[in-house]
């Protein structure tokens, strides 16, 4: 109960303003969403005119050490929402916050698509219980 408290705190502040990918209140919740899972999960943060938050949905569960990840139910979502843009985020439950080859390609993938669609993919962070990163600050994106 005081996880789901904390939990709906968070997403609370990230709703309330345009949502900036490199807020401490962002990586805080996707850590709290994500980083203490013991098997990978994808989401998708989806975000209005100025980056203004509409919903975030897991869209993969997978095992320790992959999820698959369907792109069309991605692309398909964010235009049922009306998505301006979209952030995606997943965890390493291996506490190694570093993007796997598959991780980049993957985010290549939907990039292209979302962008033949007039759709911005904001980034993409592999998150865990400690840390954040972001595929594109390190410009794998």
């Amino acid at each position: 109960a005081a996880r789901r408290l904390v939990h709906a705190g968070l997403r609370e502040r990230i709703e309330r303003k345009p949502v900036d990918v490199s807020s401490q209140e962002l990586h805080q919740y996707l850590r709290c969403t994500l980083g203490n899972s013991s098997e990978e999960r994808f989401v998708a943060i989806y975000l209005g005119h100025n980056l203004q938050y509409l919903s975030d949905e897991i869209v993969g569960i997978g095992s320790i050490a992959t999820v698959r990840i369907c792109t069309r139910q991605i692309i398909r979502r964010a235009l049922d929402l009306g998505a301006h843009a979209f952030i995606l985020a997943h965890n390493h439950p291996s506490g190694n916050s570093g993007p796997s080859q598959a991780d980049i390609d993957g985010t290549d993938q939907i990039l292209k698509t979302a962008t033949a669609l007039q759709i911005l993919l904001v980034d993409h962070l592999v998150v865990t219980s400690s840390t954040a990163f972001s595929i594109r600050e390190s410009r794998l994106l």
